[in-house]
């Protein structure tokens, strides 16, 4: 297996790129259902548990979730992608 300039091979351990497309996965269904039952996944839900500005955070959530998702799946900017799409996740 040939190794990257930081010393680490290119293809990871199956567990880990399991995870990875799992979590991705969940990120991306879970960032267009807030885009498709706004009521129930997005602005509805964020003004229940009492976000400030439901109207503009509810999409604004579901937008970065699905771009995360997608990075995670495709496997490309993974630390980049999982870090924001961790932070959106309400209570």
């Amino acid at each position: 297996m040939r190794e990257d300039r930081t010393g680490r091979s290119p293809h990871g351990p199956r567990a880990v790129i399991l995870t990875r497309l799992l979590v991705g996965l969940v990120f991306f269904e879970e960032g267009i259902q807030k885009f498709l039952f706004p009521a129930v996944m997005g602005t509805g839900r964020f003004a229940r548990i009492g976000i400030p500005a439901p109207e503009v955070m509810g999409p604004f959530v579901g937008g970065v979730e699905i771009v995360c998702g997608a990075l995670l799946v495709v496997g490309w900017l993974t630390r980049q992608g999982a870090s924001p799409g961790l932070g959106t996740r309400p209570a």
